[in-house]
């Protein structure tokens, strides 16, 4: 109907099942506060920014074509620790409040080298991060999250990193 859409904001929508694989040329796609619990996105290879906030039934996500994708959110929603790694050049993420399973305990960079923010909060799951593993971090929110270890190393410069709430880090 649309082959050349671009953008795609689908807010407060009833709906089970959503197929975009159709849309080839999508750069920027929203869909959040819905009851959505199946969405494809296969082919969707031109996608930069990702917004799937509080969808509640939504529990996995295929990413795998989203090699472009720059900026991701999935914020309230139940999808836990993605695999980023088919995502090499995510500069933002926010996952908090997502569920995360109690087998992710530590979070590392290993595959969000180029992550400039990362959002947190509300993952209680979370007992450790691995500061050293993400080269380009700037901001990090970690508010109300029980963190229990932060793990260092020489890379690492916690004077230049912007943390929310400030005196998280010592």
């Amino acid at each position: 109907l649309f082959p050349g859409l671009k953008r795609l904001v689908i807010t407060n929508a009833v709906i089970d099942s959503l197929d975009l694989s159709a849309f080839s040329e999508m750069i920027d796609l929203e869909v959040s506060y819905s009851t959505i619990s199946e969405l494809n996105l296969s082919g969707l290879t031109k996608v930069k920014r990702l917004i799937l906030d509080y969808n509640d039934n939504l529990k996995t996500i295929d990413l795998s074509s989203m090699a472009l994708l720059e900026i991701l959110s999935y914020n309230d929603t139940p999808l836990g620790w993605l695999d980023f790694s088919v995502c090499p050049n995510l500069r933002y993420l926010d996952c908090a409040a997502v569920e995360m399973s109690d087998e992710i305990d530590k979070i590392t960079g290993e595959s969000l080298q180029n992550l400039e923010t990362l959002v947190i909060r509300y993952n209680k799951n979370i007992k450790s991060i691995e500061f050293g593993s993400f080269p380009n971090l700037k901001t990090i929110d970690c508010s109300n999250w029980n963190v229990e270890n932060v793990t260092e190393n020489d890379n690492f410069d916690k004077d230049a990193l912007n943390v929310i709430p400030p005196n998280w880090v010592n």
